[in-house]
């Protein structure tokens, strides 16, 4: 049982070394590294244990030197941004604005609302006096239509 596949978690016999591979000397090395590298369980711990290890290569510093420079860009850029708080109109004020536009709004509506309810009533008492008008005109064009069949009738008789 000596050589079998690492990938499987199975590590190389070494000469000299136990048979067993979860006793072999490296698996054992591996984790006691892991009880101290903070691997995620000890018994996962594989042959090799990533380490941790320094960061590569000197972080670049900031140049100060176009501090004054920067500043005056900053000033320059947030210079159209917001008014003072002077001259920003006060949140009672602001809320004073916002509920008179809710208001007009309101009116608005209101005046709309009433506007269509009325053009409604036009247009019923319109279709009434059609249908009243239609009707009439219907009652004396039966009204004619008798007279004329009681004189045909009449003269029929003669």
């Amino acid at each position: 049982m000596g050589n079998l596949c690492v990938s499987r978690g199975k590590v190389p016999k070494k000469s000299g070394g136990h048979d067993a591979p979860h006793l072999s000397p490296k698996r054992e090395e591996a984790q006691r590294g892991a009880r101290t590298h903070g691997a995620p369980d000890p018994k996962m711990a594989g042959v090799s244990v990533k380490r941790k290890g320094g960061k590569t290569g000197k972080k670049k510093k900031k140049k100060i030197g176009n501090v004054k420079k920067r500043l005056a860009q900053l000033k320059e850029n947030t210079k159209n941004e917001a008014p003072p708080a002077a001259e920003r109109p006060s949140v009672s004020k602001k809320n004073g604005i916002l509920a008179k536009v809710a208001a007009k709004r309101k009116a608005e509506a209101k005046r709309k609302a009433a506007e269509q309810a009325a053009l409604l009533e036009a247009h019923k008492e319109l279709d009434e006096a059609d249908r009243l008008a239609q009707a009439e005109d219907r009652r004396r064009a039966i009204k004619a239509a008798v007279k004329k069949a009681t004189k045909a009738a009449a003269d029929a008789e003669k």
